[in-house]
């Protein structure tokens, strides 16, 4: 994959070209083939760009530049390996017992669901990893250069109502971890009306959930590495520790089942 070869190798340098001539295709032409009136533009170093102002250039549709490109593929199956353990998996497999699904039809539910929403996650990544172009272009060659702004505004809202559900599961997690710290904090009396959806404790663990998401939020995807290195220790440890507690739960509540008279 271009993402493990050395940026100065033949092979990075030819992948870059590649980007460079695909962004300069979508994004305008040579400044003598330009149409009249287009805002599309190419720069001295080949890079298209789509020019508002006379002056101005956005490096956005740039490919990522070789210094920035990081990530290995190691780095890659960490970020998927600690997704596929987050909350919302659990809360999926879970749903499916709601629904009175045993667990030997749950278990293959999951492999065939995950394994069908990988294939076309893989094809849609693969242009951004081998030329690290980002999606705005990337949408320019399957929408055209308008209907793009369509799958960006999809996307962006697709992304504030996942932000909003994974900021929801944490600040229930905030809860239960301040309940087993200080009982007391289940005793906050609710000072909001039922219409609101929620109560003041709830409120109260979603501002101290967002206060510490938002310097994460605020890191370049450059320098997030380590987090995730982090997170694939911790991510099993804590699945774990979660499957022996439920496991031990279950037995409990299974022997207790047994001793009631009939």
């Amino acid at each position: 994959m271009f993402l493990t070869l050395a940026p100065d190798s033949e092979e990075a340098i030819r992948r870059r070209g590649q980007a460079k001539m695909y962004i300069s295709a979508l994004m305008g032409t040579p400044q003598a083939n330009r149409r009249p009136g287009s805002g599309s533009r190419v720069d001295e170093q080949g890079h298209g760009y789509l020019s508002l102002l006379p002056h101005f250039r956005c490096p956005f549709p740039d490919p990522t530049p070789p210094e920035q490109q990081n990530w290995s593929i190691w780095s890659i199956i960490a970020y998927w390996a600690t997704d596929v353990l987050n909350l919302a998996t659990w809360q999926t497999a879970s749903a499916i017992l709601a629904v009175g699904l045993s667990w030997r039809e749950a278990i293959p539910i999951m492999f065939l669901g995950n394994l069908a929403v990988a294939i076309p996650i893989v094809f849609n990544g693969a242009i951004g990893s081998r030329l690290h172009i980002p999606f705005s272009v990337i949408a320019t060659s399957s929408f055209g250069c308008y209907l793009r702004y369509f799958a960006i505004v999809s996307r962006a809202v697709l992304a504030m109502f996942w932000l909003g559900i994974q900021s929801v599961n944490g600040s229930q997690c905030i809860t239960i971890m301040l309940r087993a710290w200080a009982p007391s904090y289940n005793d906050i009396p609710n000072q909001l009306p039922e219409s609101a959806g929620l109560t003041t404790q709830g409120f109260i663990s979603f501002f101290l959930f967002w206060i510490i998401q938002l310097p994460l939020l605020l890191i370049h995807p450059t320098k997030l590495k380590p987090l995730f290195w982090v997170k694939l220790i911790a991510a099993p440890v804590s699945a774990l520790a979660l499957l022996g507690w439920s496991v031990r739960k279950a037995a409990a509540a299974a022997r207790y089942s047994r001793s009631e008279p009939r």
